[in-house]
């Protein structure tokens, strides 16, 4: 982010939005900084969208307030706000040129010819379009129609950009190009975008924060490593990303770590990022993702941690393999990458071990 980052690009506190009976924001309360790159990252009806609108104005608060730039913008009409959107339907006028459709919004604010000229060519060339001038929306590509969309919101000179799930309607091979070409302009930029996603490698790849949203609610605000790494709760656990949970009763505490009785044995773990009381006997639950699983042939002899397992089954995914284990009443899933010095390459229903280290382990909050 650029020196600005303190400065507050967003204010929202409080923010409410019912539709009938229906809640889609419960009192939302979030900064922006000026500069970020910034996700809302959720399922579909977790209100994230709902949000975006508010900001743009093409909806309103039932209750709560709305900063843009530090200036109060709940009642400021759609069209005087300083910021611009990307619709993931491109929103493309199809009888104009390319070059039409990125000049619309400076003719419409009668900016000279020769400056929209200019203008127009410098945002061409930041979004590497700039031999389509000529093209009708119906003669290029989806991923170059992403292109005119952003090309056409950025000659605005926006404070802030609006993108709505810009990369879903393009295929995966064209998102991954696309979410590493978003990243460089935004940084090359130092404007804020705030970007609304169902996609969590898109919001993990491209953003400095992320809010995951659920019920109308903030579940987690953090980098991208933090909330992957050390997720607060169940459902930002098990949304960004595969993850075992692991419940199980505290049987011993200490000023940095427990003990805890679980189905597939005695654990022991950090207490690091959890905020819950811990009771002796009192029900707590771990999140482990896949790839924390180390799989092992034979057991070392003292090495905590380690739980037998039998190979359900194996699925070979190019760089990865995955696995299925079960111990007892109860599944694990492990991914290991497919390099000869860490795959042992297990077969279904071999005895195996897993070792669970205890960094690996994540109290949740819930």
């Amino acid at each position: 982010m650029s020196a600005s980052q303190n400065l507050l690009a967003v204010e929202i506190k409080e923010a409410k939005r019912n539709f009938g009976n229906v809640t889609a924001l419960a009192g939302v309360s979030l900064e922006i900084r000026a500069g970020e790159f910034f996700s809302l990252l959720g399922p579909s009806g977790c209100g994230k969208t709902t949000l975006l609108r508010i900001i743009a104005g093409l909806d309103a608060l039932n209750g709560g307030t709305l900063k843009i730039g530090g200036v109060a913008a709940a009642e400021i009409p759609a069209h005087q706000r300083p910021v611009n959107t990307v619709f993931q339907s491109y929103a493309l006028f199809p009888h104009l040129t390319v070059g039409d459709n990125i000049a619309f919004g400076l003719r419409m604010k009668k900016i000279a010819p020769a400056q929209i000229k200019e203008r127009v060519a410098q945002a061409m060339s930041l979004v590497k379009i700039s031999d389509l001038a000529a093209r009708f929306p119906g003669e290029i590509s989806g991923g170059q129609k992403q292109r005119v969309a952003l090309a056409r919101a950025l000659i605005n000179e926006p404070q802030v950009l609006l993108l709505d799930e810009p990369l879903g309607a393009l295929d995966l091979k064209l998102r991954k190009e696309l979410q590493v070409e978003l990243l460089q302009l935004q940084r090359r930029l130092g404007t804020t975008f705030i970007c609304v996603t169902h996609d969590q490698e898109e919001a993990l790849v491209m953003s400095h924060r992320v809010a995951v949203m659920n019920a109308g609610r903030i579940e987690q605000l953090d980098s991208p490593k933090n909330l992957y790494e050390h997720p607060r709760t169940r459902f930002v656990a098990q949304f960004l990303g595969s993850c075992n949970l692991i419940a199980g009763n505290v049987t011993a505490i200490n000023a940095d770590a427990l003990v805890v009785a679980t189905p597939f044995g005695v654990l022991g773990a950090g207490r690091r990022n959890s905020s819950r009381p811990l009771t002796m006997g009192g029900a707590v639950t771990f999140a482990v993702r896949p790839e924390k699983l180390t799989l092992l042939a034979a057991r070392l002899a003292d090495q905590p941690n380690v739980i037998p397992v039998r190979v359900e089954d194996v699925i070979y995914n190019g760089a990865e393999t995955q696995y299925r284990l079960r111990c007892g009443d109860h599944t694990l899933s492990a991914v290991v990458l497919n390099a000869s010095h860490t795959n042992g390459g297990f077969k279904p229903g071999e005895e195996i071990f897993a070792h669970l280290a205890a960094e690996a382990l994540v109290l949740l909050d819930d």
